[in-house]
């Protein structure tokens, strides 16, 4: 029973001395020279302080190199995680009408896609006229098939190259099959404002050689440009076009 009271002295003052944790963090800041070798005076120098401590982690964490470097350690760069890239993949569509000059109007739709540098689109216009006191009313269809690929990505400017078929419904009778191949090239300029240009020739049957091209500024959903459709045995079809120009 006269142990009793040397026990409880010896536990209420326990806490007076650094506990288990302070030995490992103070274990830990030696190792890694953040914190100085304990003095060989004997025990009257102080312990560190909890200031001292955290201040050790913090440079052990900030400065892991330096602190290996001054303890001699082997230091290991500490890992970068960086954000997966994300494909480069667009899917984007077009509708439009089109004021032909000398003749009425025209409209078009368009939907492309494309993963990277590789892409496919289709496109559809019809040019139209209305009945006339010496002739009835009358349409040609345009249509082309492509597959795309981007010769050139700078920045904001994108250079495709299309290629595929393409064939024009005029005739009762027939359609002319072709092929088509050409260039498109697109530019962002700033915000939401872009710039577009392609052009595409054509060679169909019976040795007919058409054009097709078209500039145009995109601005948000708006698209406001020029088409031109001229083929080597007629005039022209061509006149400004406005239309809604959607990308996901």
């Amino acid at each position: 029973m006269r142990r009793l009271p040397a026990i409880a002295v010896v536990l209420l003052a326990a806490p007076a001395s650094a506990g288990t944790l302070h030995d490992v963090v103070n274990g830990l800041g030696k190792a890694s020279g953040s914190l100085p070798a304990p003095s060989s005076s004997g025990s009257g120098q102080g312990g560190a302080s909890a200031g001292d401590v955290i201040g050790a982690i913090l440079d052990g964490f900030l400065h892991p190199d330096a602190s290996a470097a001054a303890s001699g350690a082997t230091s290991f760069a500490q890992p970068i995680f960086l954000p997966e890239a994300t494909p480069d993949a667009n899917l984007s569509a077009f509708l439009g009408i089109q004021s032909v000059v000398g003749s009425d109007g025209a409209g078009t739709a368009e939907v492309r896609a494309s993963f990277e540098d590789f892409g496919i689109g289709v496109a559809v216009s019809r040019y139209w006229e209305g009945a006339t006191m010496t002739q009835g009313s009358l349409h040609l269809d345009d249509l082309r098939l492509f597959g795309s690929y981007r010769l050139m990505h700078d920045g904001p400017t994108s250079v495709w190259l299309d290629a595929g078929g393409a064939a024009v419904l005029a005739l009762e009778d027939q359609t002319l099959i072709g092929a088509t191949a050409g260039l498109r090239v697109e530019r962002h300029v700033a915000g939401d404002i872009g710039v577009t240009f392609h052009a595409r020739g054509s060679y169909y049957r019976h040795n007919i050689i058409g054009v097709e091209s078209e500039v145009a500024v995109d601005l948000w959903l708006l698209r406001v440009g020029y088409r031109l459709l001229a083929f080597d045995v007629g005039p022209p079809l061509h006149g400004p076009e406005v239309g809604i120009s959607l990308s996901f």
